[in-house]
Order: C-alpha cells, then structure tokens, then sequence
C-alpha cells in the first residue's frame, strides 16, 4: 500500500469534502463522486488508504489550533458509545457550535479531561459532576465552574448566574445526540467506528478554521507561526 504518494493536504481535503457534502461514510463520498453527484477535482486517495492515514493524522496539532481561536467558553463531556465504557470525551464551544477537542477511549473522564484541557489557559471550561474531582480540577488548565455533587449541587443550581452559565454545557448533550444520529454504533466495529468519528470531527474542526481564515486572514500568522 503506497500510502505515501498521498500528502497530509490530499487527506484533509477528502475530509473537508465530506465534511462540506454532508457524507456520513467514506463508501457514501466515493460513490456519490464516481457517480458525478459530487465534482472532486483532486487527487482521490483508496478508501483503504484514507482508513490507514486517519490513525496518524496529527489531532493534536488540530486541536491546539482550534483552542487558540475558538477556547474561550467550552463544555466538557462524554457520552457512551457502543458500551458504557467505550466513551467519546469532547470539549465543545456552544456558541460556534463546533468541538475543539475529542478521544474516543475507555479511560475515566476526568483523566481525560486533564489532557484536553492543556492549552486553555484563560478558558472558562463547564462541566458536569462527573468533572468534580480535585485531581481535575487542581491539574486541568482553564478556570472551572463544575456543577458538584448532592446538596452542594442543589445550591449551585440556585444561582441565577450558575444556571445561566450550566446552560451551555447542555449544548454538548445535544451535539453527542445529533452526532450519533446516522451512525449504527452497535453494528461496527472500534476500530471503524474511531475512523467515522475521527473524519467527522476533524472534518468540522479543518471547515471551521478555514472559515475563520476566510474572515480574518491576519489570524494565519498567529495561529500558524
């Protein structure tokens, strides 16, 4: 397999097409460009090349550049997958409506959590009881508003600021809803399943940054030198 021929701009470009044509599957995009439904002017990589490609794409990079610009105020959750310890772990700006970092792991969330929240220094992160724990809270960056646990988190909630600020974690919930919509988790294996949700989610962080670029091109040499 000559995976090499392909660039890491060849890969990103069939993830932003997806991303932009709505494609849930890389089969679905294949088709749908053979077809003619969809013109796609570049190099068009095997779907098994894409699939081998995704495993080493650098999510990491992605994600540090998405803090820069979209870290302000994050919700950070997890919602079950096939099982309940296979999780997908995202931190998500509500107001933009795009998630600024992910894993897809059996690891707990506050362990997580502690890494994707590296880089958010100045952020304000929102999360849920499953968050308050003094491990997450003392070795995660970002200042946190943590809704805590029994009567403490019935007094949280009182707080007309509080519920107003809860209120945007709720929005990752809805966003983990319309995620898996579309997606058989139950029928696929981990490994294709990691791939779907890796293409999906890269592909939405690669439209919005590109979107931004488009607004604000001075941004280029903040967040690329």
């Amino acid at each position: 397999m000559f995976t090499r021929k392909y660039s890491d701009l060849d890969i990103l470009r069939v993830i932003i097409a997806m991303c932009l044509t709505k494609c849930q599957y890389v089969r679905e995009f294949y088709d749908e460009v053979k077809r003619g439904n969809i013109y796609y002017p570049y190099k068009l990589p095997t779907r098994q090349t894409l699939t081998y490609r995704m495993k080493y794409i650098d999510k990491a990079k992605i994600s540090g550049i998405m803090k820069k610009v979209a870290g302000s105020i994050l919700a950070i959750d997890s919602s079950e997958l096939r099982n309940k310890k296979e999780r997908l772990h995202a931190l998500y700006n509500s107001k933009e409506k795009v998630v600024v970092d992910f894993e897809v792991s059996e690891r707990r969330e506050w362990d997580v959590g502690i890494e994707m929240t590296k880089g958010c220094k100045g952020s304000l992160i929102i999360g849920d009881r499953g968050y308050h724990v003094k491990k997450f809270r003392a070795e995660g960056e970002g200042e946190k508003i943590i809704r805590p646990r029994g009567k403490a988190g019935e007094e949280f909630m009182k707080s007309e600021l509080m519920r107003a600020i809860y209120r945007k974690r709720w929005e990752i919930e809805y966003y983990f809803e319309r995620l898996k919509l579309g997606l058989v988790i139950e029928k696929i294996n981990k490994a294709t399943l990691f791939t779907k949700l890796t293409i999906r989610l890269i592909g939405q962080e690669l439209t919005y940054l590109i979107g931004m670029l488009k607004k604000q091109p001075k941004l280029y040499t903040v967040l690329f030198t």
